[in-house]
């Protein structure tokens, strides 16, 4: 008789566990549209004369954008602007009015500012020491009657993005240097020189490796002060303290070197050609002045 032995075998069953988490996958009500958004606060501010489409998206609940088609717009209310079937709005005169977008049963109501700008006008050079704070781009627009408008939708662009950085049309400073900034409005664009400096006690030093410094400058009425300053070709400028309210012209006297006053919107800047080792530039705030104040700012040097 023949024996037999027997081995037990344990046999184990893997069974998959599912974890509960709050990752869903998307519900088709997440696809369904909840509001369709319209500008800047369901505002649309528009300076071209030719034709543009408006910025409107259809959104859903979590306010994400939703691809949509089919939207409906027809003028509500205010001075007649025309509306395209595709969203195209072109502001041949000056208006506002009230408009509606529709996709099935949702709706909204925006209202549209016609500003259409026949020109831009530009403010003075911006000139900038590092670490200063941020300046607005000094652009503006005028309407179709000459007279200056706002709002105004702009974009801006900068050349040199090393010497200077964008936000908006917010200008911040990051290395001394020249560049400039494009700026953008309907159809028009114009240029916008920056000038950065870096802040320093003298101009003891401008050469090759420090061509562009501020020397901070305190005046009482009546005072002056008397720089050394390097052989070479310069432009400096003066600039006053942007918190102050006044704006002094202080008088600049060159010994050993010639010096004109430049062409410039805003700032008191002039080209010095310097032929002397022992040149100076005096800057003397006059005791006569309309108003006479102390002086508080920079003298800028950017040595070519």
């Amino acid at each position: 008789m023949k024996m037999y032995r027997c081995r037990v075998v344990s046999i184990v069953l893997l069974i998959p566990l599912v974890a509960c988490t709050d990752r869903r996958p998307p519900s088709i009500s997440d696809k369904r549209p909840a509001r369709i958004s319209v500008g800047t606060s369901d505002t649309v501010v528009v300076n071209d004369t030719e034709p543009v489409r408006l910025a409107v998206h259809v959104l859903n609940a979590e306010r994400q954008v939703l691809r949509a088609s089919g939207l409906q717009y027809e003028f509500v209310s205010g001075d007649r602007i025309g509306i395209s079937s595709d969203g195209r709005v072109a502001c041949e005169q000056p208006g506002d009015a009230v408009a509606r977008v529709s996709l099935g049963e949702l709706s909204t109501l925006f209202q549209i500012l016609c500003r259409p700008v026949r020109e831009l006008v530009v403010g003075t050079t911006v000139y900038l020491v590092v670490g200063d704070s941020a300046r607005e781009l000094p652009v503006g627009a005028l309407g179709l009657d000459g007279q200056p408008i706002t709002p105004i939708v702009a974009h801006a662009t900068m050349r040199d993005t090393t010497v200077a950085t964008l936000d908006g049309l917010r200008v911040r400073a990051r290395a001394p240097g020249g560049t400039a900034a494009e700026v953008r409005v309907a159809g028009d664009s114009v240029g916008i020189g920056v000038w950065v400096y870096e802040r320093a006690r003298n101009l003891d030093g401008l050469g090759e490796n420090l061509r562009t410094v501020a020397v901070p400058v305190r005046l009482a009425i009546g005072s002056t002060l008397r720089l050394h300053i390097p052989n070479g070709v310069y432009l400096l400028s003066v600039l006053p303290d942007r918190r102050s309210q006044t704006r002094t012209e202080l008088k600049l006297a060159a010994i050993g070197a010639n010096c004109t006053k430049a062409a410039s919107r805003g700032e008191q800047s002039y080209g010095c050609i310097v032929y002397s080792g022992n040149a100076s530039v005096t800057l003397e705030n006059p005791s006569r002045g309309n108003p006479a104040s102390e002086f508080t700012g920079e003298l800028a040097v950017f040595r070519f």
